[in-house]
């Protein structure tokens, strides 16, 4: 089996470019990478692409559809990520790649959690693999959405400061919880320039053991439901984000 690492955070955090980085440095050490992301290339992704830029237009209306229910799209999101790990992530994994994905699990948390109570963003997830080592490229909200307004002409559904504002402090919740220990999630600050924040990424990585026994190919990928299920030390169901069972 390969090894599954998933990059998170803010849109305009920076994951892109650093799944990228990281996917160059492995090639260069010698290690095959397998690069993606979420939403996928698959048919659900590419629904939730429309989605997220208002361009998914109702078939009995010439408009978009606005606002869109936020449980049809954490549902979305989650079909999406069955799909995309069986057509492309497993099958990678198995041939012993290293399979980077810009965006995974913790996504749907941190933003679906903005309108969906986070027990049943759990159970709807829960047949997804967890990824060996999740990294969160941590930057606020403001930074952010400056690089997006820089970068793009046109922001996405998400990409307003109070929701982002949200988004990461969900994020930094989830990372400090026994949920984060459980993923394996390491924070790193992405509010500085690219090649420092790279240089983190690559000793969280190198310092970790992953690289020595090849990794797990996503510690949910042999059967075991990648959602972190009840005593398993997550977040429990119906807490705030953080909040620990006693």
């Amino acid at each position: 089996m390969g090894l599954f690492i998933a990059f998170e955070g803010l849109d305009g955090a920076g994951t892109t470019t650093q799944s990228r980085l990281l996917a160059d440095r492995l090639e260069e050490e010698g290690y095959p990478v397998h690069l993606t992301k979420e939403p996928s290339e698959g048919p659900v992704g590419n629904l939730i692409s429309l989605v997220l830029k208002g361009r998914l237009v109702a078939p009995r209306a010439p408009r978009a559809v606005d606002p869109f229910p936020d449980d049809l799209l954490a549902l979305l999101f989650a079909a999406d990520r069955i799909d995309h790990l069986q057509a492309e992530i497993l099958p990678k994994l198995h041939e012993g790649m290293v399979v980077i994905s810009d965006r995974y699990l913790l996504s749907s948390y941190a933003y679906q959690s903005l309108g969906c109570e986070l027990a049943w963003l759990r159970s709807i997830n829960e047949h997804a693999a967890v990824p060996d080592m999740t990294i969160l490229i941590d930057v606020p909200a403001p930074v952010c959405l400056r690089r997006i307004e820089k970068e793009r002409w046109q922001t996405e559904l998400f990409e307003g400061i109070e929701k982002l504002s949200v988004v990461r402090k969900n994020y930094l919740r989830l990372a400090s919880s026994r949920f984060g220990e459980t993923m394996n999630i390491r924070t790193v600050d992405g509010e500085r320039e690219i090649g420092a924040v790279h240089r983190d990424v690559w000793n969280a990585l190198r310092g970790s053991d992953l690289l020595g026994r090849g990794g797990g190919g996503g510690r949910g990928a042999s059967g075991t439901a990648g959602g972190i299920e009840s005593g398993t030390g997550g977040v429990a169901p119906g807490l705030p984000f953080g909040e620990k069972e006693e």
